[in-house]
């Protein structure tokens, strides 16, 4: 992507959700969401523009499960 990822998640159920960005270092590079959301498919987007080009991971936790997807920003 360049510069702006764009990704969607299913929400089972109406949870508290936390989404994050970080490096290949595991250090957090923005927060994109923290809070409730009802059920169903949610639409994000992380605006990269200010980040360098590499590989990041997007880790959304919610009821005490973590999920990772992988992106790499290519300027």
């Amino acid at each position: 992507f360049n510069p702006i990822c764009q990704f969607s998640i299913a929400n089972p159920k109406f949870s508290q959700i936390e989404i994050s960005i970080y490096n290949i270092q595991g250090k957090l590079a923005s927060d994109i969401y923290s809070g409730n959301l009802s059920p169903g498919f949610h639409n994000f987007h992380w605006n990269a523009q200010n980040f360098q080009s590499g590989l990041y991971f997007i880790k959304v936790n919610y009821d005490n499960k973590n999920e990772v997807m992988r992106v790499t920003l290519i300027k």
